[in-house]
């Protein structure tokens, strides 16, 4: 993992610093997908957080029109027409989030495709030198895993643009009111940016804390459901060995998210009543300004929906944060792999100059020789082979026999290339 996002790093600061680093990317990423679905998703995101305060300053328009005209000669086609507005409204809302919907499924299918296709080719690239490495398969796996978390992070950034322009407009109507009452919303709700930042990370870092546990869990649940492991896991009575083992690496980590879980409860039911308190507030300050005839009825009605909705809006934009935040943590596993030196591995060859090889081999004419050959394994000292020397001459063949463990697989895997000789001479 890149030290930009050390585990002691987990302020507010942080997240913002990983959000800003990470998200251009993943929307570069996006934009190589499809620009069109991109751009179509974002100006239906728009329309839809335009919609709310529309339909609650409409309400209000309705309510202030039938006070008006109440003890005298109705004009209907005066009050019909904001509610044929309100119902239109209504219909395009609901076309857009259904349009939006589909959009979002398509570009996420064809995102996942493109994201499959670039980790599947940077694993094809890396030399075999780091399928040697436990610590390589945790991240493959990590990467692997986490694919989805790409468009999670698109989904959340868009969501939180929306609700950004949504709370902006609905906020805005709360200034019929009184200016403070923004404020009081605002100072009654914050506090949840500190909690959502915080869990977010401890999330993160429960998953990285526990990533190879989790493979392990993966490993064993491939065994007991492959083809190719039936026979033998039923031949030697290994069925109950495995699932106990599968349940033993899942409880460590459900255990782990319990602890986690039961923390953020207690602190959200607080953030809860804290907020529901501001709203509490507006409300008794919009009831008492309508008793003194400061605003209309209209005007009380429009107070009581924005206050709530936008105290929903203001905690949906840090959720949306917090999940911006958290998709961003696990996006850069993703961008991590994808980045990966083909030469951080001790041993790893040089990947192929060409990307098409000969499809005829060229033909041996003088043999094969091991001259004094040894090698190890990347991140081991211990020799598999040591001062190996043998002819194998063209058109011969050759029986190598031993016990496991003595090297006769690595033999094949060095003339193949698959490694180079760590000492002695040069495989010819």
């Amino acid at each position: 993992m890149d030290d930009r996002y050390r585990p002691e790093d987990k302020g507010v600061a942080n997240a913002i610093a990983v959000v800003i680093d990470i998200l251009p990317r993943v929307f570069r990423f996006l934009w190589e997908v499809s620009p069109g679905l991109l751009a179509l998703s974002c100006v239906l995101l728009f329309i839809m957080a335009l919609i709310p305060a529309a339909i609650v300053w409409m309400t209000k328009v309705i309510i202030d029109l039938v006070v008006v005209s109440a003890g005298t000669e109705i004009v209907w086609s005066v009050i019909l027409i904001p509610v044929a507005v309100i119902f239109a409204l209504w219909v395009l809302q609901a076309a857009c989030e259904s349009a939006s919907s589909m959009v979002q499924e398509y570009l996420s299918e064809r995102a996942w495709n493109h994201a499959n296709q670039k980790l599947q080719r940077k694993a094809a690239e890396l030399d075999i030198a780091f399928f040697e490495s436990p610590k390589f398969y945790d991240q493959l796996h990590h990467a692997t895993r986490e694919l989805f978390r790409i468009m999670s992070l698109s989904y959340s950034s868009l969501s939180l643009v929306q609700q950004s322009f949504a709370l902006i407009f609905m906020v805005s109507l709360l200034s019929i009111l009184h200016p403070v009452a923004i404020l009081v919303l605002l100072l009654c709700t914050l506090p949840r940016i500190l909690v959502e930042s915080k869990f977010a990370r401890m999330r993160f870092d429960l998953q990285s804390e526990l990533v190879r546990n989790d493979r392990m869990g993966f490993y064993l649940q491939s065994l007991l459901t492959s083809r190719d492991n039936v026979t033998e896991i039923r031949i030697f009575g290994l069925a109950d060995y495995f699932v106990n083992r599968f349940l033993h690496f899942r409880r460590i980590y459900l255990i782990a998210l319990r602890k986690l879980l039961l923390k953020l409860l207690k602190m959200n039911i607080g953030l809860n009543i804290l907020s529901m308190g501001g709203v509490a507030s507006v409300w008794g300050y919009g009831v008492y300004q309508a008793v003194l005839q400061k605003i209309t009825l209209g005007d009380l009605s429009l107070v009581f929906q924005s206050a709530q909705q936008s105290r929903s809006l203001l905690t949906g934009v840090i959720s949306s944060s917090s999940n911006v935040y958290q998709s961003a943590l696990f996006a850069t596993r993703f961008f991590d792999f994808l980045d990966l030196d083909p030469q951080s591995v001790e041993g790893a060859l040089e990947p192929p100059r060409s990307e098409h090889p000969p499809a005829i081999p060229t033909p041996l004419t003088q043999g094969v020789e091991f001259r004094n050959v040894s090698f190890s394994y990347p991140g081991s000292d211990e020799p598999i082979l040591k001062d190996v020397s043998f002819v194998v001459p063209a058109g011969k063949k050759l029986a190598i026999v031993g016990q496991n463990g003595a090297g006769k697989t690595t033999i094949i895997k060095l003339l193949t290339r698959l490694y180079d000789p760590t000492g002695g001479g040069r495989v010819g």
